[in-house]
């Protein structure tokens, strides 16, 4: 493909939009309560539409918002790489995105199964797109990451988010190297937001993705399997148990799923000669 710079237009919130101060009453024990300040992770809505063309409204936390829509529709397979987005715009809720040849309704009508997360996130992707994506195979070079790495990893994931520490109402996503080295880590009240946003922002940065593997606070799901299978990411791994259907998709489009990390251990589900 051509390369082009993309237009990005409009501008995120800032650093500090990730939350909000509300007034609540604190109580503890059998002492009565007391008003204090809060803090509680910020919900706002995102629509986005494609050439003119409303495709879904997001709920997500407004951080990270252009890569939460590149993330979006690169792990949704309506792209395949950032370069073919002509313009992206973001102002007012809204998230205006040009694409060239793309044909929506033939996009579309095979994403028929939406999400299993809570609060009913947007989840276009299908069993049939996990199973059709192309070139997912494990890595030449067996075991690929040592379970020292992965137990670093998720320590670092579960215990660094900020608006988790500040809120208690969020989920994270990262991205690490082999050697445990952090590349991108984002958060969002819904998982598989967090999920898209550190795609994204692996992508904006230009970084090959099959040299990365990926953490999530949040459950393996069959549609989180199924933006995965978008990528060329090998693992995931998480502090929850993932579901079977999330396993047997996993199995076919060679992703190791990694589960119940904790600081004493982790259980590897799927491929596990994938961790050394």
């Amino acid at each position: 493909m051509e390369n082009r710079e993309t237009v990005f237009g409009g501008g995120e919130e800032d650093s500090s939009s990730g939350f909000a101060e509300v007034e609540a009453l604190s109580v503890r024990g059998a002492d009565p309560g007391a008003t204090e300040t809060d803090a509680v992770p910020r919900e706002t809505s995102l629509t986005l539409s494609i050439n003119g063309e409303e495709l879904v409204t997001l709920l997500a936390t407004p951080r990270n918002l252009q890569a939460l829509v590149i993330g979006f529709l690169f792990a949704e397979g309506f792209i395949k790489d950032p370069q073919e987005l002509i313009a992206l715009d973001i102002a007012a809720g809204k998230a205006e995105v040009e694409l060239e040849d793309v044909d929506m309704t033939l996009k579309l009508f095979r994403r028929r199964v939406f999400g299993s997360g809570c609060g009913g996130p947007a989840g276009f992707t299908s069993a049939l797109d996990a199973l059709a994506a192309s070139g997912r195979d494990l890595p030449a070079c067996l075991p690929w990451v040592d379970a020292q790495t992965l137990r670093e990893a998720a320590r670092f994931t579960f215990s660094r988010g900020s608006l988790y520490r500040l809120t208690r109402g969020t989920h994270a996503a990262a991205l690490f190297g082999r050697e445990a080295e952090m590349v991108a880590m984002a958060e969002d009240i819904g998982r598989h937001n967090a999920v898209d946003k550190v795609i994204g922002l692996a992508l904006l940065e230009d970084r090959p993705l099959e040299n990365l593997f990926m953490t999530v606070t949040g459950r393996i799901s069959s549609e989180m399997v199924g933006k995965l299978a978008h990528t060329q990411i090998p693992l995931v791994l998480s502090k929850s148990a993932p579901t079977d259907l999330a396993l047997d998709l996993a199995v076919k489009v060679s992703l190791s799923v990694v589960g119940r990390a904790t600081a004493k251990g982790f259980t590897v589900y799927t491929c596990p000669e994938m961790v050394g």
